[in-house]
């Protein structure tokens, strides 16, 4: 009985400490403010120290080539662009996040969880977390919630600027030079669109990357 009776305690006291870290979120559903360690998490632990991990990765001209300079000379690097940014910024720090729900400024608004938004919503939030140096994971449709890596910059999804009265606005003159050109003569099913320079680049980039990847696998 004395066992029993000291089990209940420990329950009750690890309940109690583990609800104390948790926090009531959108839809009324309780989250923990720090989740437990996973794969992703320790693959992005291991990215931030510049481990065993990261090195392999960047020893692989699929994901990280420097062989082309530019006019000047100075190495260009190509592939991963999460690659290419920790490479080229030591200090660079990439998380991982949770999108649990969708909540407005309106009084009394309790939010909605992921299951409960609407496309719209949906749809706004994943913007705003790649204009916000965001990169999504696989969203589930079982699922709550879904993950994202913050931290790194997505070329052509920065359509913001800063005005003299330093609030974030539309950059309209960007946002403008992503021209939309009609279908051709004779085709309806399908819209031009012009990237941005540094999009074309990028996808130049991981072509050049496995380009050379392929190479040095016909050289083994």
């Amino acid at each position: 009985m004395a066992f029993i009776k000291e089990l209940g305690n420990w329950k009750y006291e690890y309940r109690h400490a583990h609800d104390q870290l948790s926090v009531l979120a959108t839809g009324g559903n309780r989250f923990y403010e720090m989740s437990d360690n996973d794969y992703m998490s320790d693959v992005l632990r291991d990215m931030n120290k510049r481990g065993k991990f990261f090195r392999d990765l960047k020893g692989d001209p699929y994901n990280y080539y420097t062989g082309e300079t530019d006019n000047f000379g100075k190495v260009v690097p190509h592939g991963s662009v999460t690659i290419k940014q920790l490479s080229l910024d030591p200090k660079l720090k990439i998380a991982l996040k949770h999108f649990i729900g969708f909540k407005t400024d309106k009084k009394g608004d309790e939010g909605q969880d992921y299951f409960e938004i609407s496309r719209r919503e949906d749809y706004l939030s994943k913007v705003g977390i790649l204009e916000n140096n965001g990169m999504i994971s696989l969203t589930l449709s079982d699922k709550k919630k879904y993950v994202y890596i913050s931290g790194i910059k997505l070329p052509g999804l920065d359509y913001t600027d800063i005005n003299k009265s330093k609030d974030v606005v539309i950059d309209v003159a960007r946002l403008a030079s992503q021209q939309i050109f009609p279908p051709s003569a004779g085709v309806t099913a399908w819209y031009d669109i012009q990237q941005l320079p540094e999009v074309v680049e990028q996808m130049r980039s991981y072509a050049i990357s496995e380009y050379q990847s392929i190479l040095q696998q016909l050289e083994k």
